[in-house]
Order: structure tokens, then C-alpha cells, then sequence
């Protein structure tokens, strides 16, 4: 790839178009369910057309299903001793904080929304600087659909070849972020400066805000506000591996290999330098071993010294060895690869600009090899956007639509059928309303009646209805989604099952949710781990629900091996409540006692509860050991005073 400015602009902008023609098939449809949602479902505006809006019912009533058990992961440290585990403690209370902070479960329950409406959600994980007073703090961002395009050839977003993140931002703002490119970009008059629209013909104009092809506003219309486009685009070039790094691998080689250790090699290495530099050390050995000038040490002399010398014989194989390795490595490579590594960690390269000026390009700060994109899908298929719930639901809505405004029309028909009057009767026709208590004046020996009220067809309510039934079933909710008591007798093993299977496809989008929070908290760590560079005291929670302090030392997390988990409950299928009446049976059954059920339930004021069963279990301890002493003092004084029940204990008792 050529890397010159222009060409890297005008790369991004084939890119644009190519991902903004493949997301525009989806996007009329995307309209039209978001549109729904709102209740706006006929073609032409009309207030006196009604809806009775059930897609709404059904997006709301997954929602805190799919979010009520709290979806998060757990840090564990991938090294079993004590100070590591207590690292992912202090690592587990800085992502905590940063879900406070960012007040995650409210941006969850929206893009919680955005999937089960057109079947994706977007979050964008950053880092703002001017947060916590100037110490900065991860944020978490919603992304509209129209601020993302992705490589349509992608399955999965690490497989895309780009991706492209629309962020609005003031003049302000940019100003400071970019403070030499901002100008430039500001004083853009070119029709190529545009935000969130899908096709060049809606460009706006930035100097007018005039939206160029489109009669709809845009949200960001302003001569305060601009945004960035962050290009992250697939680059496998490779760079020189700077000496001073090759230096510092063959020193700490060298000190592993003089104690016995073959070290492990990496691809990206410049091997042909550490193939010289071992064999120097393989010299520098016999020569000292030999004491001889290392210029007049011969493959033969090195022979000789592995018969002579096994255990420097042993060192010299090792590093023969390690030697063979890198060549292996070098007939590997395509020619002039050798000595040279991946420019961008991860293949991802980061281009920033507005319109035709660029503001960065180069590597990501963060070098963890992810987008700061996190895709939530519902209903997931072999394309990189997914499909919603109400695509399907839309037919029925539209039927039951129709069927109640047929209804409603003949009912107000019959309600206020019309009047059959004589011409001769004088009466004006515009008189004749549906008033309560109406007077008619009329000429004798003619007639003023009302029509017989027309009958409503039954067919249009129980055709609403089968509409109804079927919105659920494709929904896959029913009664214990909506609160509803379900109308079979069932006993309540069976009604836990019913509630399970009903709940089945809800589960289903909880794991794409899951997968989805899992990539999302990898962004957050990485960010804390690279950019909290000052000491904080932050709070944490502990399994007994008591909230202690612990502070973060940015240096202790240097090298730390630690990986994510889902948190317990998380991926169960259950909600708090149904979890909650789980481990109460087994309380009731006798299968855990109280202080457990309380240690791993949510229950109000976990934390005093726990207090109170632990001095009680104290108490309780205090009573067995005075009981025991008396027992003592009987055995020793007045055995003749020993209940059987206290011999018995005795012979439990543990021999002094």
C-alpha cells in the first residue's frame, strides 16, 4: 500500500462508498422499524388514524429480561499466587468504577433497544483526559447506525478489512484534540465534508448546514459542531526492528542461555542479527574456556571443548540449537522480511480526518489489536449487520392496524347510523347530528327516522387477536414476559419450566449480549491498564456485599497476566428473582444453610444480614465451648452427675 497522504485519503474514501452502498439495502428498513417503534406506522400522517402500538410492548418487555441479571465478566489472574489474584481485585474495582461512572446499565438498556429494533447496537470504548479532575477516565459511547460502516465482506468485525466510526465532535473540541490540522479542516468549503448520511447526494454543507440531497434535518446541523471519521483500516506492511530492542532480546537470550534455557523466539524478530550475535557468544565461551584469543577460536576448537568440558559442552549445544531455530524461521520468511516486524500491532492502522484533511495517521495508542467498536447483534446471520424483532413483527402490527380502524369506523357507524327524512319535511339535513336530546321540527304526515344500526363484524376483533398471538410467538415472549398469569393450571415445577422454555429465544440474544460486554470489558481494561498513570483509591464490593477501599498502583499492573470470565449468574438464563427462588429451595431442602444463601444471593441489606448470622455463629461457638468446659469439670469432680447424652459427647470429644 502506498502510504502518501492523498492516496491513503482517497483509499478511505473508496472505502466509505463501497461499505455505504452495501449498509443502504438495510437501511430503509432500519427507518421503518425505528419509525414503528414510535408508533409512526402509516404511510401517510394522519391523527385521526389510532395504533394500538404492541411492537413497543414487546421491545420493552425484553429488555429488562435480557438485562436484569446484570451481564459483566470477572478479572482472574492467570498466575495462582496471592498477589496476582489480589492484582485482578484491584484491576475488578477500576472496571467496576468505570461502570458507575459511565452509568453503563443505562446506555446497556439502550442499545439494549437499538438491537431488538433493527438488530444492531453499537458502543465506542475511548479515553478522555479531562475526566476525574484532569486524572482522565474510560468512557463508553452509543453509536447510532448511521455513524458505522463496516468491510460488508466481514462476518465478525476483527475479520473486516475497515471499519469507519462517524464522531461528532465541536469546533471546540477538535481544536484541542488536533490543534495544527483543526483550521484546515475548519475552513473546508468541499461538499465532501459530511456527517451520518448514506450516500454522497445527502452531504452537508458545513458553511451553510444545508443538507445537500435531503429534506430531513440533521441532529448535528450547526456551525458549532464538526465531527471526525476514525479509519481503521487493515495494514500488514512491516518496519525494521530498531536496533537497541535486537540488543536488549540478545542480552536477556544471552543470560537465559548461559543458565540452561533455550528461550522461546518469535516470528517478528530480526533474526539474521541474532544468529551473529549467539554466534559471538558461542566464540566468546570457548575462548574463555580455552584462554585464547576469541579471533583464533576454530569450529574445531569448540569440538574439542565439548569433549573436554561436558557442562560448557551442554551450554554451546543449547545455543547451536537456538541458533537453528532462527534459521528455520529465516527460510521461512519471504525474502526480505527477514529482520523486519508488523508496522501495526495487531494490522490495524488509525487514520483520523475531517473531509480531505487527515489530523493522524499511524498506530493506535492503545496496542491491543481491537476496533473500539463493540457490535451488539440480536438475531446474528453470515453478514456483518443483524436482524431485529421487529422486521417480522411489522405484517402483523400493519394487519391489526387495519383491522382496528375498520372496527372503530363501524362502530361509530353504528353508533350514529344515518337519517332518512322526506324532501317535504322541511328539515335541514345539517341539523341532524348524533346530540343527545336532539329536537326535530318537521311537517306533519312526514317522516324523519334514524337507518338501522349496521352490525360490526366479530371476524375483524378475532382476526386482531390471531394477529396478536402470532406478534408473540415470532417475538418468542408470552405471558411471563409481559407479567401475565399464565392462563393453563400448572404446578410450579412445571410453571418454572414453561417460564424457561418461554424465555428460550430471550436467552439466546443474552449470549449475544454476553459475547458482546465480553469484548467490550477487554477495551475497558486495556485502557485503564495504558492510561490510569496516577494512584487511586476506589471502592469495591465483596461477596458478603460489605463495600471496602483498594487502591490501584498503575506499576503493579505492568505485565500482569490476567484473562476474563463471565460473572456468575451472568450467562444462567435466569433472572435475580428466579435465581434467587432456586437457591431458596435448596435452603428449605437442607442442602445450604442460611449464611450461604445469603453470601451468593442479592438480598436488601446483604451485608448487615451476614453480620448478624456471623456474631450469631459466634455466640453459638461461645455456648459449645462453655458447655464443653462444664462437661470437663463434671468428668472431673462428679462423673456420678454425667447425663448420657454428655458421656456421649464425651467420647466425641477430641484426647487432650
Amino acid at each position: 500500500m502506498d502510504n502518501t497522504p492523498q492516496t491513503i485519503v482517497q483509499k478511505i474514501e473508496q472505502y466509505r462508498e463501497e461499505g455505504l452502498k452495501y449498509r443502504k439495502q438495510f437501511e430503509e428498513g432500519w427507518q421503518e422499524q425505528e419509525a414503528f417503534y414510535q408508533g409512526v406506522q402509516w404511510k401517510q400522517a394522519d391523527p385521526s388514524k389510532r395504533v394500538k402500538n404492541f411492537i413497543f410492548q414487546v421491545i420493552e418487555s425484553k429488555i429488562p429480561v435480557l438485562l436484569d441479571p446484570m451481564p459483566s465478566t470477572d478479572i482472574i489472574s492467570l498466575e495462582d499466587d496471592q498477589e496476582s489474584k489480589d492484582k485482578a481485585t484491584v484491576l475488578e474495582a477500576a472496571k467496576d468504577h468505570v461502570y458507575r461512572e459511565q452509568d453503563l446499565f443505562i446506555k446497556d438498556s439502550q442499545v439494549a433497544r437499538d438491537l431488538l429494533k433493527t438488530g444492531n447496537g453499537w458502543q465506542y470504548v475511548d479515553f478522555d483526559p479531562d475526566l476525574s479532575n484532569g486524572e482522565g477516565d474510560v468512557t463508553v459511547r452509543n453509536l447510532a447506525w448511521n455513524q458505522v460502516i463496516i468491510d460488508p465482506a466481514a462476518e465478525v468485525i476483527d475479520q473486516a478489512r475497515y471499519v469507519i466510526i462517524d464522531v461528532p465532535l465541536s469546533n471546540d473540541e477538535l481544536r484541542k484534540r488536533y490543534p495544527k490540522t483543526a483550521s484546515d479542516a475548519l475552513s473546508q468549503a468541499q461538499k465532501d465534508v459530511y456527517v451520518f448520511n448514506s450516500s454522497p447526494s445527502l452531504r452537508e454543507d458545513r458553511n451553510t448546514g444545508i443538507n445537500l440531497g435531503s429534506n430531513n434535518s440533521s441532529r448535528y446541523e450547526s456551525k458549532d459542531m464538526t465531527f471526525v471519521e476514525e479509519c481503521w483500516i487493515k495494514d500488514y506492511s512491516l518496519e525494521a526492528i530498531p536496533d537497541d530492542e535486537t540488543q536488549i532480546q540478545l542480552t536477556e537470550e544471552s543470560v537465559q542461555l548461559m543458565s540452561g534455557v533455550n528461550p522461546d523466539i518469535s516470528k517478528w524478530e530480526d533474526h539474521p542479527k541474532h544468529m551473529d550475535g549467539h554466534a559471538d557468544q558461542r566464540i566468546i565461551i570457548a575462548s574463555q574456556a580455552l584462554q585464547i584469543d576469541p579471533a583464533a577460536v576454530t569450529e574445531d576448537d569448540i569440538q574439542r571443548l565439548k569433549e573436554m568440558a561436558p557442562d560448557v559442552g551442554l551450554i554451546l549445544n543449547i545455543i547451536e540449537d537456538h541458533i537453528q531455530m532462527h534459521k528455520i524461521y529465516i527460510d521461512e520468511m519471504p525474502e526480505g522480511e527477514a529482520g523486519k516486524r508488523p508496522k501495526f500491532p495487531g494490522g490495524w492502522r488509525l487514520v483520523v480526518k475531517t473531509g480531505k484533511t487527515e489530523h493522524y495517521d499511524g498506530k493506535p495508542e492503545v496496542e491491543d489489536g481491537m476496533v473500539p467498536l463493540v457490535p451488539f447483534y440480536c438475531h446474528k446471520d453470515k453478514r456483518i449487520y443483524a436482524d431485529g424483532d421487529i422486521k417480522n413483527l411489522i405484517p402483523m402490527q400493519k394487519t391489526i392496524n387495519e383491522m382496528d380502524e375498520k372496527e372503530f369506523k363501524g362502530l361509530k357507524l353504528s353508533a350514529n347510523p344515518g337519517w332518512l327524512l322526506d324532501e317535504e319535511s322541511k328539515v335541514d339535513s345539517d341539523t341532524l347530528t348524533d346530540e343527545d336530546g336532539i329536537v326535530i321540527t318537521k311537517l306533519q304526515g312526514t317522516e324523519v327516522q334514524r337507518l338501522p344500526p349496521g352490525q360490526v363484524s366479530v371476524q375483524l376483533s378475532a382476526r386482531s387477536n390471531r394477529e396478536y398471538e402470532a406478534m408473540n410467538r415470532i417475538a418468542g415472549v408470552g405471558e411471563t414476559v409481559f407479567g401475565e398469569a399464565p392462563r393453563s393450571q400448572a404446578s410450579g415445577i412445571m410453571l418454572r419450566r414453561l417460564q424457561m422454555q418461554a424465555l428460550g429465544r430471550i436467552r439466546l440474544i443474552s449470549r449475544m449480549i454476553e459475547s458482546a460486554i465480553y469484548r467490550r470489558d477487554k477495551l475497558i481494561i486495556s485502557r485503564i491498564i495504558k492510561y490510569w498513570s496516577t494512584e487511586r483509591k476506589l471502592r469495591f464490593q465483596d461477596k458478603s456485599g460489605t463495600i471496602k477501599f483498594i487502591k490501584f498502583v498503575p506499576k503493579d499492573m505492568e505485565n500482569f497476566k490476567y484473562d476474563l470470565v463471565p460473572s456468575p449468574g451472568t450467562a444462567s438464563g435466569m433472572d435475580n428473582e428466579t435465581i434467587a427462588e432456586t437457591y431458596k429451595e435448596m435452603l428449605v431442602g437442607g442442602l445450604i444453610d442460611l449464611k450461604t444463601f445469603a453470601t451468593i444471593t442479592n438480598l436488601p441489606k446483604k451485608s448487615e444480614l451476614l453480620k448478624i448470622l456471623e456474631q450469631n455463629d459466634a455466640t453459638a461457638a461461645q455456648m459449645q465451648q462453655m458447655q464443653q468446659e462444664l462437661i470437663t469439670l463434671k468428668t472431673q469432680f462428679a462423673p456420678e452427675t454425667l447425663t448420657p447424652e454428655e458421656q456421649q459427647l464425651i467420647q466425641q470429644m477430641p484426647v487432650a
